[in-house]
């Protein structure tokens, strides 16, 4: 397709699809889909999905709530291009692809037009929008330094997307918490073992993630002793459903995160941990698409 167009435009695709790459498009459309999942099966059981889906409150919710992370990932990456160009250097795209005035200004852009359409959700959606924003950019910019504290708002973040369901809807249960709960975990299993993949550029400048303060082999007993702490939320949802179509995820998602273990223990190089990284992910796509089983 490429050879259709000139210079120009093709540089302009080219930064276009480097700024989708940034606000991690991906990202952005299985947590919208999780929303929309959480709102037909979990908070409105028993409704007509297309009666859910007729609510323009809803769609607002999740697009005002798409954008306020899509500027998450512009300014995490902002104040991360220092660290990303030691550990990806091939990989930067502020500064090199993208200009930094045009990630703050898009930055900008995202979270006031995310206010004004909050605004039909109703004003609980917009202070919650305006809380998250800020705890974004606080993130990006003085918690994530700070060991353990960084992972834990960092996993928190993660799925506030999902509360700001709840909060629309003014429901909750403490199934629902449990699942949650296990998704938490697995996510800051994750958050860890992403600071080891990239703790060279971490010790170089100062980001005292966990791994840097502890070292890798405490970082490592310390994961494993959080796989077995995600046993807790699952026994919880037993027994409190006992044997019910969830309990097939659950299982599935412990024996996947007992082969996480494994490689995390053997893992020395950064691919290695990338590929823990990975099946973990792989984890949290699975938790997104069975919401519906809860």
């Amino acid at each position: 397709m490429t050879q259709y167009l000139n210079q120009d435009q093709r540089t302009l695709l080219v930064k276009f699809l480097a700024y989708l790459g940034l606000v991690r498009w991906y990202n952005l459309l299985l947590i919208a889909l999780a929303q929309y999942l959480a709102s037909i099966f979990l908070l409105n059981k028993g409704e007509k999905v297309l009666h859910i889906l007729a609510d323009p409150g809803l769609h607002a919710m999740v697009l005002s709530c798409s954008m306020i992370i899509a500027g998450g990932y512009l300014i995490n990456a902002f104040y991360d291009m220092e660290k990303d160009l030691a550990n990806n250097p091939d990989k930067l795209i502020i500064g090199r692809i993208i200009s930094k005035s045009f990630a703050l200004n898009t930055y900008l852009l995202f979270n006031f037009t995310a206010l004004a359409i909050g605004l039909i959700a109703g004003w609980p959606v917009v202070l919650f929008l305006c809380a998250f924003c800020f705890l974004l950019w606080f993130y990006s910019h003085k918690l994530k330094k700070i060991t353990f504290i960084g992972n834990l708002t960092a996993t928190f973040l993660s799925v506030c997307s999902f509360f700001i369901v709840c909060l629309y809807y003014w429901q909750l249960s403490w199934g629902i918490v449990l699942y949650v709960v296990f998704l938490v975990i697995t996510e800051l299993i994750r958050e860890l073992v992403k600071d080891l993949e990239v703790i060279k550029g971490d010790i170089l400048y100062g980001y005292a993630t966990v791994p840097v303060a502890i070292g890798i082999p405490k970082t490592k007993r310390l994961l494993l002793f959080m796989m077995l702490g995600s046993l807790l939320p699952v026994i919880g949802v037993y027994k409190l459903q006992g044997w019910s179509v969830v309990m097939f995820f659950f299982l599935f998602a412990l024996a996947l995160l007992a082969i996480a273990g494994l490689l995390l223990w053997m893992a020395r190089e950064k691919k290695d941990y990338n590929a823990v990284n990975n099946l973990l992910k792989f984890i949290m796509v699975l938790g997104v698409l069975s919401i519906g089983l809860v």
